[in-house]
């Protein structure tokens, strides 16, 4: 049998409609998916060349994922021009020769756009291969030195050269340290013997000489190839520093066998010390012992440490250790910014050539290398993980060296940090250094700058009331110095009014410093920092700087060791598993649990929030949810209010070390953004937008009240779907997009939308359910102007909401002019509202209806001809239109004639008593059953006649006889008893019987319808109520 849709039930049918609607949303969303689907579309190709096998892997695989990350936020977001990026890695395995191959392979591909790392010893050559086909290079290892000679366009340095950091490192020990006494432990390399020289040569312009050197082979040394070389130093150097020249790998092996052969002395080292990879393997190494007192003082140098970076650098902190469950370093930064460097690039590139245009087509290389170029100036400066930084005139970043020592396994900032002056900021540089502020240090002036550890610890924080933008913050503060710091001029930026520190709760001097801690409660600014956070959150914490000290003379730290922000038995099982993921080939980032998303939203995880959950510092502020936390130092750039310190010419800038904690709390509520991802909204927004057109379509045609309510059905599901879904990646756009005052637009007009919305649906509910069904039921329609009352009702509520929610406005004055003006007019139309009223009861109740006979108090009798929403109109006896009010209608009687299947009558006949009553009762039954339209009642009864008595009617005794029938309604009342009485008449005159008394007749009128009359007149016709 074939099928037939119209076979099926309503229910079936609907069924098969919603999977309809499934399937073609199903194909949408894969037609979106595909258009959408970054994989399918032509990367933008960007090259690493980078060792991530060898002695310096660990440096390599750090550099490769600090870009990865970058790599995987931007397509994460979208890509670039909607086009994804793709990060190309290549193995030089440390050797210049592969790595200059790659570079030629490299530069015959038309399809990489950049190139990240390359052999040091190689990046002139690379560079040049690279620039012929419009590929810049961004070189991220030391070189032994800046390249010489005229400046490649497309060569860009992103770390300071061997030979500068060299010089540093050796100024450093002998000028702030104060070691007298230097030796030099080294790989057997032509770089590490020129390093060497460099150092000498430093030494010698203070009058000191090398104690010693002593060499080892580079990559093929073990411990115990050490030891003699070991016992060597520790019998030549009972006092002073050494400084170790090598790799990552070969500095820890070195340090280890000095260590081990009881060599206590100060052990200093570039960059390679401060790498992860350094300290991986001296966790290797250690063989049981604790690894701690391997490194625990030793002295480096780094482009940056992350207790004086700011807080971008430690959002990248917390995101490479959430992603690796690893420990970044200098290394993984720099591939970061380098990465983040030509992201931006490309996007002018992209821009330039226009987002479809194959990798395989000529590209505007120039395009690329301009943009990157032109963080030349302090105005375009370059804001990364290593800091604002800007390229000088032989296009090398300029990133200070800071100096670093390790406090177990964790590098922290030195006591002593040395800082560049600037040539137009100072003219006397003598004074400075004959001040002790300042040294020369690589044939430039550098001001001595002292490090202040500070740790801040959040008790609670209550009265968070985010309309003032402020909060009640009660916090410990403290500060370890040397020196003639007071922390009495401390300045609280953003507190409410000015803090004065006091007399400090906690205090300790002795000869490694000064330790002071104070407590603090007080009001405090929100959103603070301008750090962007999810819209909808807010800021809460404290910044601070020094009131008058500026950069140059304090830097503020973060204690990372007294805010307990590093585990150490964690720091060094992350270590652990970074030597073991790297050994394995890599292991996969870490992803966040939907179950944890979904309990406590999109966070950050990091030691600190989870420090401020244990000691719930939110439980005095009901609602909210810490979401992420960061302490930074940044640089504060602020007006000079006339100090003459920082006016005029050969003055400082007025910059300061600035310390951030921020904690971002977000309302403790369900958000769709924290667990659906943004293709998703997508997917949803095309199924929302799919049955939301069905149930249009469906509405074309009225096929009754099962369809109207599966389309409302439809609505109540696809609408709120398809506002949240377009509301959410709105407002993502908007975050990305726009600035604050943007996304708070895009996020209210959605606000009055999601009010707007219910209140449409309301209204289609009650069209659905209450008028229609009305309108069906009393057949007639619903006057407008209830339907637009209930409308302006309801708009009305939504209208309200979006003034107290959305616009943060009392509503007191509203509702009191809207009270006072439906008061004003309720009393002038009260009566027609109760008519209206009345008349939708009547309607609902159904107790008559049009053609119904009725009887209305005692007055109004007749058949209903019309019902509108103000009166019921009824036709009386004689024809007349009798008006009545809905109001009145629904307080009176009604008596419902037409309620019955047949109408009972009854008639009264008065017959002289001198006839027998049985005999008289006989003829006239027998005349009332004969009249037409007499009819038995339902069930089945006859008409029949009852003898009613003796009445005394005129003064003459007559006998009462009751007629007693029916009739088929209530019309027929009126013209079935003409006919009995005639019945009547013929019957008695047949009998030969008188009909009336004959007195009662008038005289000399003997006609048939006069008898009749006269007989009908004694008695009465009955219709029972």
């Amino acid at each position: 049998m074939p099928f037939r849709l119209s076979r099926l039930t309503k229910k079936a049918r609907f069924a098969l409609i919603l999977v309809a609607a499934a399937a073609i949303a199903g194909i949408v969303s894969l037609a979106a998916w595909a258009i959408m689907d970054h994989d399918n579309r032509e990367p933008l190709v960007v090259a690493m060349v980078a060792p991530l096998s060898g002695a310096d892997a660990g440096i390599g695989q750090a550099m490769r994922k600090g870009a990865l990350i970058r790599v995987e936020a931007v397509n994460a977001a979208g890509g670039i021009g909607n086009r994804p990026v793709a990060l190309k890695v290549f193995d030089d395995e440390g050797d210049a020769t592969k790595s200059l191959d790659i570079a030629r392979r490299l530069a015959r591909d038309p399809t990489v756009r950049a190139v990240l790392g390359q052999h040091p010893d190689t990046i002139g050559r690379a560079a040049e291969l690279y620039g012929n086909t419009g590929a810049p290079l961004v070189a991220l290892l030391p070189a032994a030195r800046m390249t010489e000679g005229a400046v490649n366009p497309w060569l860009f340095h992103l770390a300071f050269d061997r030979v500068f950091e060299a010089r540093f490192l050796a100024n450093y020990v002998r000028n702030v340290v104060g070691e007298a006494t230097v030796a030099i432990v080294r790989e057997d390399t032509e770089q590490a013997s020129a390093l060497a020289d460099q150092v000498d040569k430093i030494l010698q312009r203070f009058g000191t000489r090398l104690a010693g050197q002593w060499t080892f082979q580079a990559g093929r040394t073990s411990g115990a190839d050490l030891e003699p070389l070991a016992r060597q130093v520790k019998e030549r150097m009972p006092t002073g520093a050494i400084i170790v020249l090598a790799g990552a790998v070969d500095s820890a092996r070195a340090v280890v066998a000095l260590r081990d052969a009881s060599v206590r002395n100060l052990i200093a080292g570039p960059s390679e010390l401060a790498s992860a990879a350094f300290r991986t393997e001296i966790v290797a190494l250690a063989r049981g012992k604790a690894p701690e007192g391997y490194s625990h003082g030793l002295l480096m140098s780094s482009p940056i440490l992350f207790d004086t970076a700011n807080e971008r650098a430690q959002r990248f902190y917390g995101q490479y250790a959430e992603q690796f469950n690893a420990v970044p370093d200098w290394a993984a930064a720099v591939g970061s910014d380098g990465m983040e460097l030509i992201l931006s690039g490309l996007v002018d590139q992209v821009a330039s050539e226009g987002a479809n245009q194959p990798n395989g087509e000529p590209r505007d290389g120039e395009a690329l290398r301009r943009s990157i170029a032109g963080h030349n100036r302090a105005e375009s400066a370059f804001a990364g993980t290593l800091g604002s930084w800007s390229f000088d005139d032989r296009q090398a970043a300029g990133i200070p060296v800071m100096m670093a020592t390790y406090n177990g396994l964790n590098p922290i900032a030195a006591l002593t940090q040395l800082q560049p002056i600037r040539e137009a900021g100072v003219s006397n540089f003598l004074d400075e250094v004959s001040r002790g502020r300042a040294l020369y240090v690589n044939d430039r002036f550098m001001y001595k700058t002292d490090v202040i550890y500070t740790g801040v610890q959040i008790n609670e924080i209550r009265d968070l009331d985010p309309g003032r933008n402020e909060a009640t913050l009660d916090l410990t503060v403290w500060f370890r110095y040397r020196g003639g710091f007071d922390p009495g001029s401390v300045l609280f930026i953003n507190a409410q009014k000015p803090i004065e520190l006091g007399k400090p709760y906690r205090e300790e001097r002795g000869a490694s410093g000064t330790y002071v801690a104070y407590r603090v409660t007080e009001r405090f600014s929100l959103n603070f920092t301008d750090v962007r956070h999810p819209y909808g959150s807010e800021i809460a914490g404290l910044s601070f700087r020094h009131r008058t000290l500026n950069r140059n003379n304090i830097m503020f730290v973060t204690d990372v060791l007294g805010m307990s922000l590093i585990d150490t038995d964690d720091f060094v099982e992350k270590l652990r598993a970074t030597d073991a993921a790297e050994a394995s080939g890599g292991a996969p980032a870490a992803k966040a649990s939907w179950l944890s998303r979904l309990t406590e939203g999109n966070t950050e995880g990091s030691t600190l929030l989870s420090q401020l959950r244990a000691r719930r510092v939110l439980a005095a502020s009901p609602g909210w949810r810490l979401s992420r936390a960061w302490i930074s130092q940044d640089i504060a750039s602020v007006s000079t209010e006339g100090d003459p310190n920082f006016v005029g010419f050969g003055r400082p800038q007025p910059d300061f070390s600035r310390v951030d904690f921020g904690v971002v709390v977000v309302p403790d509520a369900f958000a769709a953004r924290d667990v659906i991802p943004y293709q998703a909204f997508v997917h949803l927004a095309i199924l929302g937008a799919v049955l939301a057109i069905f149930a249009a379509v469906m509405d074309r045609r009225d096929r009754g009240q099962f369809w109207r309510i599966q389309t409302l059905f439809l609505r109540v599901l696809s609408w709120p779907l398809l506002l949240t879904a377009i509301s959410n990646m709105a407002l993502d756009s908007a975050v990305a997009a726009l600035p604050g005052s943007g996304v708070r637009m895009v996020v209210g007009f959605f606000e009055v939308l999601w009010w707007i919305l219910p209140a449409i649906l309301v209204n289609r509910t009650l069209e659905r359910f209450l008028w229609t069904p009305l309108e069906i039921k009393s057949r007639r329609k619903v006057p407008d102007i209830v339907r637009r009352f209930a409308t302006i009702i309801v708009f009305g509520f939504a209208i309200c909401g979006i003034i107290a929610f959305v616009l943060k406005q009392p509503i007191t004055s509203v509702l009191a002019a809207s009270g006072i003006m439906g008061m004003v007019i309720g009393l002038a139309i009260q009566a027609n509202i109760a008519n209206v009223f009345s008349g939708i009861i009547l309607n609902i109740e159904r107790a008559f209806k049009i053609g119904d006979a009725v009887q209305i108090t005692d007055t109004v009798k007749g058949v209903v001809v019309d019902m509108t929403w103000r009166t019921i109109r009824i036709r009386n006896a004689a024809g007349f239109i009798v008006a009545m009010p809905n109001g009145k209608v629904s307080e009176a009687t009604v008596v419902n004639f037409s309620a019955v299947d047949r109408v009972w009558v009854k008639l009264e006949y008065h017959a002289d008593s001198k006839h027998e009553p049985e005999f008289m009762a006989a003829l006239l039954r027998d005349a009332l059953r004969d009249a037409p339209g007499t009819m038995a009642n339902a069930a089945g009864t006859q008409p029949f006649v009852r003898y009613d008595g003796m009445r005394s009617v005129d003064g003459q005794w007559l006998g009462k006889y009751n007629l007693i029938f029916w009739v088929k309604d209530y019309d027929a009342t009126f013209s079935v008893p003409e006919k009995v009485w005639q019945s009547v008449y013929r019957t008695l005159t047949a009998k030969g019987i008188n009909p009336s008394p004959p007195d009662l007749v008038p005289d000399g009128d003997t006609s048939a319808a006069a008898k009749a009359l006269i007989a009908a007149r004694p008695g009465k016709m009955t219709i029972p109520a």
